[in-house]
Protein backbone atom coordinates (compact mmCIF):
# COMPACT_ATOMS: atom_id res chain seq x y z
CA UNK A 1 0.00 0.00 0.00
CA UNK A 2 1.10 3.66 -0.93
CA UNK A 3 1.50 6.11 1.18
CA UNK A 4 -1.91 8.16 0.28
CA UNK A 5 -3.84 5.42 0.79
CA UNK A 6 -1.84 4.34 4.04
CA UNK A 7 -2.80 7.73 5.05
CA UNK A 8 -5.96 7.36 4.57
CA UNK A 9 -6.28 3.95 6.06
CA UNK A 10 -4.75 4.77 9.37
CA UNK A 11 -7.63 5.93 11.04
CA UNK A 12 -9.10 1.95 10.84
CA UNK A 13 -5.51 0.67 12.11
CA UNK A 14 -5.73 3.13 15.32
CA UNK A 15 -9.18 1.56 16.14
CA UNK A 16 -8.38 -1.76 15.49
CA UNK A 17 -5.22 -1.45 17.88
CA UNK A 18 -7.48 0.62 20.75
CA UNK A 19 -10.29 -1.80 20.42
CA UNK A 20 -8.24 -5.32 20.66
CA UNK A 21 -9.89 -7.43 23.12
CA UNK A 22 -7.82 -8.22 26.26
CA UNK A 23 -7.30 -11.81 25.37
CA UNK A 24 -7.67 -13.32 22.36
CA UNK A 25 -9.27 -16.64 22.22
CA UNK A 26 -7.78 -17.61 18.77
CA UNK A 27 -4.48 -17.49 19.83
CA UNK A 28 -1.64 -14.97 18.76
CA UNK A 29 -2.11 -13.50 15.09
CA UNK A 30 0.65 -10.76 16.40
CA UNK A 31 -0.80 -8.40 14.55
CA UNK A 32 0.25 -5.65 16.69
CA UNK A 33 3.97 -6.37 16.58
CA UNK A 34 3.01 -6.54 11.89
CA UNK A 35 1.39 -3.60 12.29
CA UNK A 36 3.72 -1.76 14.11
CA UNK A 37 6.55 -2.74 11.42
CA UNK A 38 4.03 -1.71 8.71
CA UNK A 39 3.93 1.60 9.99
CA UNK A 40 7.59 2.02 10.63
CA UNK A 41 8.34 0.65 6.60
CA UNK A 42 5.50 3.44 5.90
CA UNK A 43 7.44 6.67 7.08
CA UNK A 44 10.24 5.91 4.36
CA UNK A 45 11.45 6.58 0.87
CA UNK A 46 8.37 8.10 -1.01
CA UNK A 47 5.78 7.60 1.50
CA UNK A 48 7.19 9.84 3.90
CA UNK A 49 5.65 12.57 2.39
CA UNK A 50 2.13 11.34 2.27
CA UNK A 51 2.25 9.94 6.05
CA UNK A 52 4.44 12.75 7.58
CA UNK A 53 0.95 14.38 9.11
CA UNK A 54 0.60 11.09 11.10
CA UNK A 55 3.88 11.04 13.52
CA UNK A 56 2.45 12.05 16.76
CA UNK A 57 -0.99 9.72 15.92
CA UNK A 58 1.82 7.02 15.31
CA UNK A 59 3.37 8.20 18.78
CA UNK A 60 -0.03 8.47 20.75
CA UNK A 61 -0.50 4.68 19.27
CA UNK A 62 2.27 3.70 20.55
CA UNK A 63 1.95 4.95 23.82
CA UNK A 64 -1.83 3.36 23.89
CA UNK A 65 0.16 -0.17 22.88
CA UNK A 66 2.76 0.21 25.73
CA UNK A 67 -0.04 0.49 28.43
CA UNK A 68 -2.42 -2.35 27.38
CA UNK A 69 0.30 -4.51 26.74
CA UNK A 70 -1.93 -7.22 28.04
CA UNK A 71 -3.84 -7.48 24.73
CA UNK A 72 -1.16 -7.72 22.87
CA UNK A 73 0.25 -11.12 23.35
CA UNK A 74 -0.19 -14.84 24.76
CA UNK A 75 2.76 -14.56 27.13
CA UNK A 76 5.00 -12.21 28.40
CA UNK A 77 7.69 -12.84 25.90
CA UNK A 78 4.96 -11.74 22.86
CA UNK A 79 4.18 -8.84 24.75
CA UNK A 80 7.49 -7.62 25.12
CA UNK A 81 8.33 -8.56 21.59
CA UNK A 82 5.17 -6.10 20.42
CA UNK A 83 6.36 -3.15 22.82
CA UNK A 84 9.98 -3.25 21.65
CA UNK A 85 8.34 -3.25 17.81
CA UNK A 86 6.49 0.05 18.97
CA UNK A 87 9.46 1.62 20.91
CA UNK A 88 11.74 0.87 17.49
CA UNK A 89 8.67 2.44 15.51
CA UNK A 90 8.27 5.33 17.75
CA UNK A 91 12.58 5.36 17.70
CA UNK A 92 12.50 5.48 13.95
CA UNK A 93 9.45 8.37 12.95
CA UNK A 94 11.33 10.70 15.52
CA UNK A 95 14.58 9.70 14.12
CA UNK A 96 12.99 10.89 10.14
CA UNK A 97 14.12 14.07 9.16
CA UNK A 98 10.36 15.12 7.60
CA UNK A 99 10.30 17.13 3.93
CA UNK A 100 9.05 20.13 4.04
CA UNK A 101 4.98 20.47 2.37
Amino acid sequence: MGGIAFAYYFTVIEKYIRNAPDIDPHGGDHEAWILAKYIQNQFSGDNLFHVRHLRERVVMLSTFVHGNTRRFGDDDAERDRVADAWSQLVAHVAAVVLPQP
